[in-house]
Formats: structure tokens, C-alpha cells, sequence
């Protein structure tokens, strides 16, 4: 019987330290999440949900926005690309035409080869 009330008592001292490290872990989270609510500019876990609610919407915001300015930054390089290519094309054909006017010009007024 003696073997048996130790066993018991060995069993109470030993759920009694897991209970003392539970209550130890809790008020430690207890204590960050005050910390926490400090830092975020709350006074009580109420408060605490609706500035973390606001801080998640401001994020998901922000990560549309971002994607939206993505999507017109990609435009704008396609767009940019196209002006390139538009101006190669231009500046081809200003050569094209400056060879051109240089021909007529040969043709037309002979006498400028001379001099």
C-alpha cells in the first residue's frame, strides 16, 4: 500500500511541475502578447484584434497595389520597346530618303560634283 501512495505522490509531484512550467510558458506568451499590443499601440486584446484586422487589409492593399504598378510597369516596357522599334524604322527610312534627296540633287544639279 505504502509502494502505491508513493507512486500516487510521485505521480501529483510530477503533474504539479508540468502545471508550474504550463502556467510559466503561459504567462511568458502572456507577456509578449502585452509586449506586442505595446508596440502596436493597444491597450486590450479587443483593440489588439482590429489593429492586427487593419494591419492584414493595409498588406493585402499594398500587395494589390504593387501588383497593379507590375503590371503597368511590364506595359510600359512593352510600350517602350515598341517606340524603340518605331523610331529604328523612322530613322531607316530619313536614311533612306536623305540618299535619296543626295541622288536628285547629283541629278538635277551636276555642276555641285564638279566643285
Amino acid at each position: 500500500m505504502d509502494d502505491k501512495l508513493e507512486r500516487i505522490s510521485k505521480s501529483l509531484e510530477d503533474l504539479k511541475r508540468q502545471v508550474m512550467l504550463i502556467q510559466q510558458k503561459m504567462n511568458q506568451q502572456d507577456l509578449m502578447l502585452m509586449a506586442i499590443a505595446k508596440d502596436l499601440g493597444s491597450s486590450d486584446s479587443k483593440n489588439l484584434s482590429d489593429v492586427i484586422y487593419k494591419m492584414d487589409s493595409y498588406m493585402s492593399r499594398d500587395a494589390t497595389e504593387v501588383t497593379t504598378m507590375n503590371k503597368e510597369v511590364s506595359e510600359i516596357r512593352r510600350m517602350t520597346t515598341s517606340i524603340e522599334l518605331m523610331v529604328k524604322d523612322v530613322m531607316k527610312g530619313m536614311s533612306v530618303i536623305y540618299s535619296s534627296v543626295d541622288e536628285l540633287e547629283e541629278s538635277l544639279l551636276p555642276e555641285r560634283e564638279t566643285k
